[in-house]
């Protein structure tokens, strides 16, 4: 793996455990992921999967599209089976992570 993969990564990771606490999330890691068919993945054992590259590039994905799949993978996490329950933790998710980078930023 690259070094601009390696920062990504860690950056994503970061992000997810600053949410993961806020919304007590439990997941067990988060790695690249090489298939083409999902942008991610949560598995049963809690590892996230983040599709790093887009399909017809080899070109990263932008850090902002990272972000909205990392959030939607941890509202999987969270192992909510109604479709609804999920899609309303998944925009909290995003709104509490984007607030924070927007803070971030700020200082």
């Amino acid at each position: 793996m690259n070094l601009r993969k390696k920062k990504l990564l860690s950056r994503l990771r970061q992000d997810a455990r600053r949410v993961s606490r806020a919304f007590n999330i439990t997941y067990k890691k988060i790695v690249e992921s090489t298939n083409p068919a999902y942008c991610g993945q949560c598995d049963e054992d809690g590892i996230i999967t983040i599709r790093l590259i887009g399909i017809k590039s080899t070109k990263l994905l932008s850090y902002r599209g990272l972000q909205k799949t990392l959030c939607h993978e941890l509202a999987h996490a969270a192992r909510y089976e109604n479709w609804t329950q999920h899609s309303k933790l998944h925009k909290a998710i995003e709104d509490a992570l984007f607030i924070w980078l927007r803070r971030r930023r700020k200082h």
